[in-house]
């Protein structure tokens, strides 16, 4: 985050690439996926020099307590305020603990599985327009039944995508994208945590498993990208 000032004269058309936080995943057994950031990009006139302030938001931090169960944390927003006006993205939702919901957000967080909520549902993506993101995944009620993944910006960009649902199982969020946590279950040295998402990538946090874990994976931070012709 920052300011910096456009040279002048200056007469452009800029180009702008703005992703949120991710969403941390959630803090118990069978938790969800964290959500990805809401990402825009778009083109935009800039007429003259100008101080052009720009927020990037943090990932949300998991519940590192031992024995904790509560929801992840939600992503924050990023922004860029510059006088056309300002453009905000939508931090990443929060995955859901055991039994319940994923939060809303740029996307949605994974809900969390419990016998007696085995279905819970993902939180909702902010669809705008623009769209910034899609809905996490529901709670898996089968055999095994875990947590849901959270929802990503693009299935096809290296930004933006959702946390992983624990033990690779669970259904997916929409458009999961590749930036979120690869897997909600434990790391390879079996820490008391779960995969975080790319930093600077908006990347949501991995959910948690089914072998007595309690904390959710962090989420990534966002980027911001502002372009424009050097002549």
């Amino acid at each position: 985050s920052g300011t910096f000032t456009t040279p002048a004269p200056f007469n452009e058309t800029c180009e702008y690439f703005i992703i949120a936080g991710g969403g941390s995943g959630g803090a118990s057994d069978n938790g969800g996926g964290g959500g990805a950031g809401g990402y825009k990009t778009s083109t935009i006139a800039q007429p003259g020099a100008a101080s052009i302030t720009v927020t990037v938001g943090g990932g949300g931090a998991s519940i590192e307590t031992p024995g904790g169960s509560t929801d992840g944390a939600s992503g924050s927003a990023s922004s860029i305020a510059w006088p056309p006006g300002t453009i905000t993205t939508v931090g990443g939702g929060y995955g859901g603990k055991s039994g319940t919901n994923g939060g809303p957000g740029g996307s949605g967080g994974g809900g969390g599985f419990s016998p007696t909520v085995p279905y819970a549902t993902g939180g909702s993506g902010t669809a705008g327009p623009p769209l910034q993101g899609y809905d996490g995944g529901a709670a898996g009620g089968g055999a095994p039944a875990y947590g849901g993944g959270g929802g990503g910006g693009d299935g096809t960009v290296d930004w933006a995508g959702g946390g992983g649902k624990p033990n690779g199982s669970g259904p997916p969020g929409d458009a999961r994208g590749y930036a979120g946590a690869e897997d909600g279950g434990r790391d390879p040295n079996y820490q008391n945590y779960m995969d975080d998402g790319l930093q600077n990538t908006g990347g949501g946090g991995g959910g948690v498993g089914s072998q007595g874990d309690t904390n959710g994976g962090h989420g990534g931070s966002g980027l911001v990208i502002i372009s424009y012709p050097n002549t």
